[in-house]
């Protein structure tokens, strides 16, 4: 999922109108939206990088009145994605990238099968990050390369509340997508189908918003490894650290 405001897709906007996203104007995305994500108080102290403090349990005794209703709000979302489906399933992955939704799940007593946790190796994702965001030089190294350590600790430390959690590389996805997505379909306890057979489905019931790049995705994961002297490769290695 990605941002409904900003997505043309009849699909996702329908969605949007049948839950009623408009009640909370002060989310990222839309609902549902884990509970205390609203202003900008609220981002800072369930920020990703930074929320470890936001456990399931501490969820439950801190944010325990907002947890029904949040409750609530996911299994009306799950409903209405159910009902503008054609030809639902039975397993839902929610690809919103909130860890600390995550928590909030669980905390709600919300059925939480398990976490998908993609990375990409430190090195590329900062050289990524620092071109698309122009922040580059020593200061750029660090950010981002300390927020790439704080999210995938963030990230582990809610699949470990989930119970149960696939480690995907970026890198592998590119070097051999249709072995990484029998290892996803086997965790997700579904029969397994190489990009040649999903292909079909491209155009008919895949509904994208978000990156714009998936609009265009046509089964290939592209994996741009930058050129990097040894000591900006070892900086960045070290200060991102391992994602496992």
């Amino acid at each position: 999922m990605g941002r409904a405001g900003h997505s043309a897709c009849p699909f996702w906007q329908a969605i949007k109108v049948d839950v009623g996203a408009e009640r909370y104007p002060g989310t990222r995305v839309m609902l549902p939206q884990y509970p205390g994500d609203q202003g900008g108080v609220g981002r800072i102290v369930f920020s990703d990088f930074t929320s470890f403090w936001a456990t399931s349990a501490m969820l439950r005794s801190v944010r325990r009145r907002d947890l029904p209703r949040f409750r609530e709000d996911y299994e009306a979302f799950l409903a209405a994605v159910h009902r503008h489906t054609p030809n639902p399933g039975s397993i839902f992955v929610d690809g919103l990238k909130f860890n600390s939704r995550v928590a909030a799940l669980v905390a709600a007593g919300f059925p939480v099968g398990g976490v998908i946790h993609l990375y990409r190796d430190p090195v590329d994702f900062a050289s990524s990050s620092m071109r698309n965001t122009g922040k580059s030089g020593w200061r750029g190294v660090v950010e981002h390369a300390l927020r790439y350590r704080l999210y995938h600790a963030r990230a582990r430390q809610a699949a470990k509340q989930a119970g149960s959690e696939l480690v995907m590389s970026y890198e592998g996805l590119s070097d051999d997508i249709d072995a990484e997505l029998a290892r996803l379909f086997a965790y997700l306890g579904v029969t397994p189908m190489s990009v040649a057979e999903l292909r079909e489905y491209f155009a008919q019931e895949w509904h994208f918003m978000g990156n714009a790049s998936l609009f265009g995705f046509d089964g290939r994961i592209l994996c741009r490894r930058p050129e990097l002297p040894p000591a900006g490769r070892l900086m960045l290695g070290l200060l991102g650290g391992p994602c496992r």
